[in-house]
């Protein structure tokens, strides 16, 4: 979100952008301090009205198994590979499940009468020898599969930016010889943020 602005006319639209570095889907609801503060849902829902488009993208730090205070679990699937919503014990218990959370921003856009839209979270740059990336949203990615599950249960649009980013990724290595390979990632993710 930080660039989109840039992409449209501002005459006619404002982009807020309330993304948080180190936030997972839980402590941007939540908040991270004992005070209360930092619960970025709220702040959204307090400006959100009718008309207005909410692009929701989470994955990211919600995977990461070794930040206990960020980790987000996504549950496991039923037989036919579809995440639960697993409401948590209690607010800040960090044993609410991933699509539960991302229900909650959808639920308040819907509530507000805008448009959520899912985004899925972007590839990093994982690299097999190969060149292909290998999978870091969860085992098999499984963010990104929950994330594509609530907007299909909820009739919404989805943005793939992981198969995006990936298919870049790769590509863009197959263009470039092997000596030059860590230089050019290097590069990439430089111009890329």
């Amino acid at each position: 979100g930080e660039f989109l602005e840039y992409f449209l006319d501002s005459d006619y639209y404002t982009v807020r952008n309330y993304a948080q570095g180190g936030r997972s889907s839980r402590t941007f609801i939540d908040g991270t301090k004992d005070d209360g503060s930092h619960r970025y849902l709220d702040m959204i829902k307090d400006e959100m009205m009718a008309g207005d488009y909410l692009f929701i993208q989470f994955g990211h730090n919600d995977s990461s198994a070794s930040y206990a205070d960020r980790y987000v679990p996504v549950g496991e699937p039923d037989e036919n590979g579809i995440f639960p919503y697993t409401a948590p014990s209690a607010e800040g218990a960090g044993d609410g499940s991933f699509k539960w959370y991302l229900q909650e921003m959808v639920d308040a856009a819907k509530e507000a009468g805008a448009t959520p839209v899912m985004v899925t979270p972007v590839s990093r740059m994982y690299f097999n020898d190969d060149g292909t990336i290998y999978s870091h949203h969860g085992n098999n990615d499984e963010y990104v599969t929950a994330t594509k599950q609530v907007a299909e249960e909820n009739g919404i649009q989805c943005i793939d930016l992981y198969a995006y980013t990936k298919d870049l990724y790769e590509l863009s290595l197959i263009h470039i010889s092997e000596p030059t390979r860590h230089e050019a990632i290097s590069y990439a993710v430089f111009c890329l943020k």
